[in-house]
């Protein structure tokens, strides 16, 4: 209940006007109190009309005189009136832990009425960073890391409506998280290690760093999306999006390929033909080397140096949708020509020799991680990438 408190040997009140209104301002309900009703002490409830789910002001109006327009004392109460129960549980940062200047991705955990549509605003040192509306996705937001190193706080409020009118409304529904920006760790339980072991090693912690030991830098295409599903984090590719690096990124020794695994840890959202995973390419000299999926789950690698050298193709089911998988592509160099092994989870799926010798090779190129950069046509792979690596 309201308290009115006030020296009665002081000062004298003649009424007390309370209105209800809508959020649009719209006088709903009037009621008039006064004599022993507003004495100090708790306010005696007041009768409301019939409400539907929304916002609304009650209005508070003093006077020391009766008849007099001049109001002693103004007070503003805006609340919410709602059907069903609404609840927040939590918010969760993919990952727990940023590196500087990379981007976390911040799912809020709330519970509402069916049919209803809450609103969010989340907020960082009383600053909006997003708010809107959960059909417009605001249950989860991403958040650029300063690159300075610390513990920022985030806060999430749940509104069962958007908040309107001029005073700043805050929710009893709120969840704060702390987020730690520091250096890059060791590897996670689920992440390709150690890096001294791969040349090229892109972990996808909002961000595309490379860690690997060849100094390159990689780059993106499209518009890859920051996503997360069951136990991976990483980047949502459409087909169109990817990663790229400005070579060829085979390890070479005077030209031939190196042994070396190109490895994988994805998440298909569907398998359609002529899905490319991987394709690195040469342009001093005509080779190209891919990874493609179909429809069947089957990976068709690759080879080409001006005409097609070798296309071998895997069981179907080595790519699922919507089923994590490391996938990884191992080149071993032999007296008998270039040995292919495609691994499942760690387990060999398919092998095959490829017994024509390839051209001698450098690093001018390109490559694409998730499809082709620049292409024209929905080609590439649609899913999650969560690790890419060349261990050498």
């Amino acid at each position: 209940p309201l308290t009115l408190s006030y020296d009665a040997e002081k000062i004298t009140f003649s009424r007390l006007d309370v209105f209800l209104l809508s959020a649009d301002g719209s006088i709903l309900a009037k009621e008039t109190l006064s004599g022993d009703d507003i004495s100090p002490g708790a306010l005696p409830s007041i009768k409301i009309p019939p409400l539907t789910s929304g916002q609304y002001l009650l209005r508070y109006l003093l006077y020391t005189r009766d008849n007099s327009e001049d109001v002693y004392l103004k007070k503003e109460i805006p609340f919410f009136y709602v059907e069903g129960t609404y609840t927040f549980s939590g918010i969760t940062s993919y990952p727990p832990v940023l590196s500087p200047k990379s981007t976390a991705l911040l799912q809020a955990h709330i519970t509402a009425p069916a049919g209803s549509n809450p609103y969010l605003r989340w907020t960082m040192n009383d600053s909006v960073l997003q708010e809107g509306f959960v059909s417009e996705g605001l249950t989860a937001i991403q958040w650029q890391s300063p690159e300075k190193e610390g513990a920022y706080s985030v806060v999430a409020e749940l509104f069962p409506v958007k908040p309107e009118g001029s005073i700043y409304i805050t929710s009893p529904l709120k969840m704060s998280t702390e987020l730690f920006v520091a250096p890059a760790g060791k590897e996670g339980k689920n992440e390709l290690g150690p890096q001294g072991s791969y040349s090229h090693l892109l972990h996808f912690r909002g961000d595309w760093n490379d860690y690997g030991s060849s100094g390159q830098s990689a780059g993106s295409f499209g518009k890859p999306r920051l996503s997360v599903k069951g136990n991976l984090f990483g980047y949502g590719l459409n087909g169109t999006s990817g990663f790229s690096y400005s070579s060829m990124i085979l390890p070479l020794e005077s030209g031939s390929v190196k042994p070396c695994t190109v490895e994988f840890r994805v998440l298909a959202d569907k398998t359609a033909a002529e899905q490319i995973l991987f394709q690195t390419e040469g342009t001093e000299e005509p080779f190209t080397l891919s990874l493609v999926l179909d429809e069947e789950g089957r990976v068709t690698v690759r080879i080409t140096a001006g005409q097609i050298l070798l296309e071998t193709v895997s069981p179907a089911g080595m790519v699922e949708a919507g089923q994590p998988v490391n996938l990884a592509l191992s080149l071993q160099p032999s007296v008998s020509g270039l040995q292919i092994l495609l691994y499942k989870n760690g387990l060999v799926m398919h092998r095959d020799i490829l017994a024509e010798p390839l051209p001698r090779l450098t690093s001018a190129g390109i490559t694409g991680i998730g499809g082709i950069p620049q292409a024209d046509t929905v080609s590439g792979f649609q899913g999650i990438v969560d690790e890419f690596g060349v261990y050498v």
